[in-house]
């Protein structure tokens, strides 16, 4: 029956699907440098897990006690020196070799091996790819086989090819490959490299009897393949946004529990990947059923059976999710309309979703204010737990919260004059200290004023002593104004006092503590407010009396 051949062709599809899996695809390319301060001897050191000493600087590299290096060796050209084959020497020539001291020294590539592989299949892998290194470039490969971290991800078995930048030839090492440095040829240079590891990778798993494959295309150009050929479930599973690569130090940092920018990203990726693939799935099974119905409410032959059409997969796939790459093969205005509305609904969900979070985060920076206030208002008043334990309580009445909110913002506006004004004591005695010092250089210079016959003449000196007299007058004006800023910062305390004691009482009165008690005052004794000196004609505003200062002698000319 028609129905049931298209049933059979689903089902068969969802099964190939299913046993053609792919592997853990992952070739990537980074630059040793002398500029980021790495050393090429130190690379060699940390990728073989040997102690090394960098002949130019002197260092030593030990890492000898890495655990997880399975093998390390190196790949050579065919002509190449014997010495060759030691990694110590081989990479304190290469340092040798560069002069600048920002030079690049090595690129490391570091490059994925499938766990379904045997260990003498992954390494039979990684010398392969790295002989086809050495014939591309000419230069030699440090193979470096290392296992999973212990704390990471198991299937991780990865090997660095740490790559030379310069050519190998029977008298050592020659001109530079430039040709992955160069921004035309560079990134076509990567593509083809990539496409050579997953070749390797794919030979190897299919000498093994395995199903799976891998693929160096990106997500995008894979979505697009598989809605060309019709493949609905590929397509719902490859319409996914990719991760963030984490690196070393973020890496480490979520192996020691903690969760950084990088791998909160990844993880809010993980969470609108897994809704989308959901929805994907469910429109591409809608698909097909409208088109089994169809199917059953017309004649349809064998030579004549007919599975969705591309655009129609495409668009609805688009629909369920927005994917730009994949809506652009779409063909027809319709296709191009939908692609254009998911994608404009997934970055309103994407916005939403990095509004709550900040929304959330900036809740959990109120409240974690609010509890330090709360400890800080106890504190002040040296109250017991019992006394902090009876005013949370009491905060869940919104009357009893409005009033201890006044008394904790009439407490911090106090602390905060107190602050103000230990600041202006402390400018007070600093022009204090100004003053005395200017007094003291105009003193001076009135005992040693130079007689008639002297190279200084009298017009000089006087000029002189006017200067002096002046930083005198300017070093007291400044004092001066220390003093009515002490002055005001008192008045600003006093104040804010008052009206902490009026909050303090309503709080009392509407929210009782175990250790409020009639007499006792929530407030300690402010320190009283000495002045050092001041001019003895300075009458401050808002004091009760003028504060005198030690007579001064005036210089005579």
């Amino acid at each position: 029956m028609p129905c049931a051949l298209f049933q059979a062709t689903y089902c068969q599809r969802q099964q190939d699907s299913t046993q053609a899996r792919l592997a853990i695809f992952h070739a990537t390319l980074t630059p040793v440098s002398r500029a980021a301060g790495h050393s090429a001897v130190g690379a060699a050191a940390y990728r073989a897990g040997l102690r090394l000493t960098d002949e130019r600087t002197g260092d030593l590299h030990d890492f000898s006690r890495k655990a997880g290096v399975l093998d390390a060796r190196m790949v050579v050209p065919a002509d190449a020196p014997a010495w060759t084959t030691d990694i110590g020497k081989v990479w304190n020539a290469i340092e040798a070799a560069e002069v600048r001291g920002n030079a690049r020294v090595g690129r490391d590539f570091v490059v994925a091996l499938p766990h379904e592989l045997s260990e003498t299949a992954r390494a039979d892998l990684a010398r392969q790819i790295a002989g086809d290194i050495v014939a591309r470039y000419g230069c030699v490969v440090l193979a470096a086989l290392h296992a999973p971290d212990a704390r990471g991800d198991q299937r991780n078995f990865h090997a660095h090819l740490l790559m030379s930048t310069r050519q190998l030839g029977p008298d050592g090492f020659a001109q530079k490959v430039r040709v992955l440095d160069d921004r035309q040829q560079g990134p076509k240079e990567l593509a083809a490299l990539r496409s050579l590891v997953a070749d390797r990778t794919n030979e190897a798993l299919t000498n093994a009897g395995l199903q799976t494959h891998v693929d160096s295309r990106s997500l995008a150009a894979r979505a697009r393949a598989a809605a060309a050929r019709g493949d609905v479930e590929a397509v719902a599973d490859l319409v996914r946004e990719p991760h963030r690569h984490l690196g070393r130090a973020a890496t480490a940092a979520l192996r020691r529990g903690e969760r950084g920018p990088k791998a909160e990203e990844n993880l809010n990726i993980s969470h609108h990947n897994m809704a989308f693939t959901a929805a994907s799935r469910a429109r591409a099974a809608e698909l097909w059923n409208q088109q089994s119905r169809a199917a059953t409410a017309r004649p349809l032959s064998l030579p004549g059976a007919r599975l969705p059409s591309p655009a129609k997969v495409r668009i609805a796939v688009a629909g369920a999710r927005g994917a730009v790459e994949v809506g652009r093969s779409a063909t027809g205005r319709d296709a191009r309309l939908l692609n254009a509305q998911a994608t404009a609904v997934q970055k309103s969900l994407r916005a939403s979703a990095a509004n709550a979070a900040l929304y959330s985060a900036g809740l959990q920076d109120t409240a974690r204010s609010c509890d330090d206030s709360l400890k800080g208002y106890i504190a002040a008043l040296r109250y017991s737990a019992a006394s902090a334990e009876a005013l949370r309580r009491y905060l869940q009445d919104a009357g009893a919260m409005a009033a201890v909110r006044r008394a904790l913002d009439a407490r911090e506006a106090w602390e905060a004059a107190r602050a103000t004004q230990g600041a202006a004591r402390t400018a007070r005695g600093k022009a204090a200290v100004k003053t005395a010092q200017a007094q003291r250089a105009a003193d001076e210079g009135a005992k040693a004023a130079p007689p008639v016959w002297r190279a200084l003449s009298r017009r000089q000196w006087a000029e002189k002593r006017r200067a002096q007299r002046a930083a005198v007058a300017a070093a007291e004006h400044g004092e001066q104004g220390a003093n009515r800023a002490v002055a005001q910062a008192g008045s600003a305390v006093a104040e804010t006092r008052r009206a902490w004691e009026a909050a303090e009482a309503e709080r009392r009165r509407l929210v009782p503590l175990p250790d409020d008690g009639p007499a006792q005052g929530p407030f300690p004794t402010p320190a009283p407010d000495v002045a050092p000196r001041a001019p003895a004609d300075l009458v401050v505003a808002g004091a009760s009396a003028a504060m005198p200062s030690p007579p001064r002698r005036r210089p005579r000319l």
